[in-house]
């Protein structure tokens, strides 16, 4: 039998081939990782995207990740991102937490809304934005969903903690002050959320491209829609709160830098107190303020 011989490669070609194949299985393995980042269990009764729904004239279900076991001893958190965003720019989070004792069942998000594809807003205008408004039934319905899913594991837990970035905290306080939604929320956690709004000048210039949508009318600074929703108390009674932002003035909603913050909230101005420079995007993906949210969770009551 004739032998199998192989080139003798040298050390830069081994190491290139190493590299290329440790790239591969990375790649692979975030590709494996990224579709679990589309998966809820099939127990779980997926609610109806409720604006999607309409303007598209079938039935189209929010999408999401969570659950897959382990089982349920504290209350779950769900991750609400922003606008434009979706459940896998919290891939980063769900490894983090997961690696710090949170069980797959106790870990949630949705995809609410267009996720950045174009749409026609309540005014007519074609847009790229979600208003806040038409997106708090899907809210509404994953969180009371996500909870029966876990009461079937403990019925002790009768509350979940929302983990918000951008406009995902200005939904998630306008949903709280819907009805007693309030109690169904332990903690509240909003990062570099504008929940007194953008200037206007900024909007235009940036988010007006397809003109003035009803995003840009709600977060406009003064507007009655940001009026009412700050309307005291701007954290609900019962419900703990962080409020995580710049805190420079000079990274984040530079032209309304204390926008973030929130009355009656722990309020963290992250770069100016730890010297970073994170940008609103950063907020989802960084361990430093992942590791706040975690252990802020975490204080006793």
């Amino acid at each position: 039998m004739a032998r199998l011989s192989f080139p003798n490669r040298s050390p830069l070609a081994r190491a290139a081939l190493t590299i290329i194949g440790i790239t591969l299985l990375a790649g692979s393995s975030l590709a494996w990782y990224f579709r679990f980042l589309h998966q809820l269990p099939a127990e779980f009764e997926t609610p109806l995207d409720a604006e999607k729904t309409r303007v598209l004239g079938r039935p189209v279900r929010v999408g999401g990740w969570g659950g897959g076991g382990g089982g349920v001893t504290q209350p779950p958190v769900i991750f609400v991102h922003g606008t434009t965003g979706a459940a896998w720019n919290f891939g980063s989070a769900r490894l983090l937490f997961r690696l710090w004792g949170y069980t797959p069942d106790e870990l949630w998000a949705l995809t609410y809304g267009w996720g950045g594809a174009r749409h026609v807003d309540s005014n007519g205008v074609e847009t790229t934005d979600d208003s806040v408004d038409e997106n708090l039934p899907d809210l509404d319905a994953f969180v009371r969903e996500v909870l029966r899913y876990v009461q079937r594991r403990n019925p002790s837990i009768t509350q979940v903690d929302l983990v918000c970035h951008s406009m995902g905290g200005v939904l998630a306080r306008q949903w709280l002050r819907q009805g007693d939604n309030a109690r169904l929320v332990r903690c509240l956690v909003t990062l570099d959320s504008p929940h007194h709004g953008v200037q206007e000048k900024w909007l235009r210039e940036e988010r007006s491209s397809t003109g003035w949508s009803r995003f840009n009318q709600d977060f406009a600074v003064g507007s009655p829609w940001l009026a009412d929703l700050n309307t005291p108390p701007e954290v609900p009674p019962g419900v703990r709160a962080l409020a995580v932002y710049d805190g420079t003035g000079q990274v984040s909603f530079n032209a309304t830098p204390l926008s973030p913050r929130l009355e009656g909230a722990d309020n963290l101005p992250y770069n100016l107190e730890r010297g970073t420079r994170l940008g609103h995007t950063a907020y989802i993906l960084d361990p430093g303020v992942l590791r706040v949210v975690f252990d802020w969770l975490h204080q006793p009551s």
